[in-house]
């Protein structure tokens, strides 16, 4: 005879597995399609706000539509919920060099080597922007997120997040800066 799942636990996941799925969408939204504004909707509406990696997506989408206090706002809540999220020192550094303080985003720059070392996209992406090699801004529609990537291969700071969302998205696509 069979034990039956308690209908909590199976609630829980019946729930983690929508965040997860929402997550998805609006990380589809912003990378994929460009839609900030859909993409922040969607990511306030899973009410997880304080999930690193949500915050920081939402910082991410309020910088590439101009609004950059709500977009410093964002990033600061991330870094509240994990100071080792480099992904979000990476793009905060990026709205310093956009703001033109650069001795901060080379301060962040710093900040990201420390957590992932000198080879990773967020320390590389950050030290294009501040060498003025990348662009700051990528509204054009040109291959954005065409890179992609595996399960643990970057850290954004929740822990389950990430190896959740990657397994499920199978290789969904990167991030630009």
């Amino acid at each position: 005879m069979k034990k039956k799942k308690p209908k909590k636990e199976t609630k829980e996941k019946q729930t983690e597995q929508q965040f997860i799925d929402g997550y998805k969408a609006a990380h589809a939204m912003i990378y994929q399609h460009h839609d900030y504004t859909a993409g922040i909707d969607k990511l306030k509406s899973l009410g997880h706000d304080d999930n690193p990696d949500v915050a920081n997506l939402i910082g991410y989408s309020s910088r590439k539509l101009g609004r950059y206090e709500d977009s410093k706002t964002w990033y600061e809540r991330a870094l509240a919920a994990d100071p080792a999220h480099a992904r979000t020192w990476s793009y905060y550094g990026m709205w310093h060099a956009e703001q033109g303080n650069l001795l901060k985003a080379r301060e962040y720059l710093t900040k990201v080597e420390t957590l992932c070392g000198t080879k990773c996209r967020e320390y590389t992406e950050l030290k294009g922007v501040i060498a003025g090699t990348a662009p700051t801004k990528r509204n054009d529609g040109n291959n954005h997120g065409a890179r992609r990537f595996t399960a643990g291969r970057f850290r954004y700071g929740s822990a389950r997040l990430p190896s959740l969302y990657y397994r499920a998205a199978s290789g969904a696509a990167g991030s630009d800066t």
